[in-house]
């Protein structure tokens, strides 16, 4: 149940986050990162599907999605106030 959930939703969030945390900090123009958010999202949440499985134990995926938005959460936070 708990790899379920960690597939469906928090590897989800962490898809979206993640995609924009890296796509904030490139120094592309807008129609540039409009490409690079189509390509990472499919990628990344592929990617993440596997990892999630990767485990024995249901808990350690999830404790690393949860790293994984957490410190992408920060990084988006970082950069929208500022530097500061």
């Amino acid at each position: 149940m708990l790899r379920l959930l960690c597939i469906l939703i928090i590897s989800a969030i962490a898809t979206i986050l993640l995609a924009s945390a890296v796509i904030i900090h490139l120094p592309f123009d807008r129609g540039d990162t409009l490409i690079w958010s189509g390509l990472m999202v499919p990628i990344i949440w592929a990617c993440l599907v596997v990892f999630a499985y990767w485990y024995d134990r249901a808990w350690r995926g999830f404790a690393v999605l949860g790293a994984v938005t957490a410190v992408s959460a920060l990084l988006i936070v970082f950069r929208d106030s500022g530097g500061t």
